[in-house]
């Protein structure tokens, strides 16, 4: 009965992979070739997503990114060469624990953003617990991609006004922000 059980729960998670895979295929081709306009409003939401803002308490007007998903670190890599910033103006690191095998992590970086390991900058050293909730861990585990820009602060200003104008654009767009009822009380969300 168990193996049956397990067949059958197979077959279930076989066909829903399939249509993972389809709903993904299909999402990806749906997008298309990106305009630059495009281009700079997904690496500008990245940035604010991910990477360093200026406080009015401590004024760091310079672009710091950090993220490990290659993708997202390749989009902001175009972002920059399309505003035309090169390899000499980017302090590129990574960002790795310890226990990680550090050369095996930055060559795998340098092939992914066609950098030379030479072009990196000592690693920041996470240390180890032994005891963790990561589940990024082993030989997959190729740490953060950190890149700043020197000479960076008007690029940051342009970067935070594009950012105002996305995060304030949509609002005159299909009715504003979502709005949660909760008895007789509106929400925003």
């Amino acid at each position: 009965m168990r193996e049956m059980n397990a067949r059958r729960w197979e077959r279930t998670l076989a066909v829903r992979e399939v249509e993972r895979q389809a709903v993904k295929t299909a999402s990806a081709s749906w997008v298309g070739a990106l305009s630059d306009r495009e281009l700079e409003l997904i690496a500008v939401t990245a940035y604010w997503c991910e990477g360093a803002k200026d406080k009015a308490y401590a004024r760091r007007e310079k672009v710091r990114f950090i993220n490990s998903d290659p993708g997202i670190v390749l989009l902001f890599l175009e972002f920059l060469r399309r505003r035309g910033f090169n390899w000499p103006d980017l302090y590129m690191a990574l960002s790795i624990h310890e226990s990680a095998d550090i050369p095996a992590a930055e060559r795998w970086w340098a092939e992914t953003v066609g950098a030379d390991v030479s072009d990196f900058a000592k690693p920041t050293i996470k240390r180890h617990r032994p005891r963790t909730n990561r589940k990024n861990t082993g030989q997959e585990y190729v740490g953060c991609f950190y890149v700043a820009v020197r000479g960076s602060r008007t690029l940051y200003q342009q970067i935070e006004g594009i950012w105002r104008g996305i995060a304030t654009g949509f609002e005159s767009g299909a009715g504003g922000p979502l709005v949660r009822q909760t008895g007789d009380v509106r929400r925003h969300v």
